[in-house]
């Protein structure tokens, strides 16, 4: 299987703690291969559903996921 580097997203998800019951995402970052920059902040804490609901459509093109 060969492998497409053009197809690679780095990301992070930054949250305000590790427990899913008293904490959430602040927000979820991502850059391609050609430097370009995507964000989603929850700047009003109530939309963590939403912000993963589009990362989550966002990263379908992309064959290989990598968490910094």
């Amino acid at each position: 299987m060969e492998h497409n580097i053009q197809q690679s997203l780095f990301f992070d998800i930054e949250t305000t703690g590790l427990s899913a019951d008293i904490s959430a995402i602040t927000v979820i970052g991502c850059c391609d291969m050609d430097g370009n920059i995507t964000q989603w902040f929850n700047e009003d804490g109530l939309s963590q559903k939403q912000i993963l609901t589009d990362f989550l459509a966002f990263i379908q093109p992309y064959n290989t996921l990598i968490d910094i």
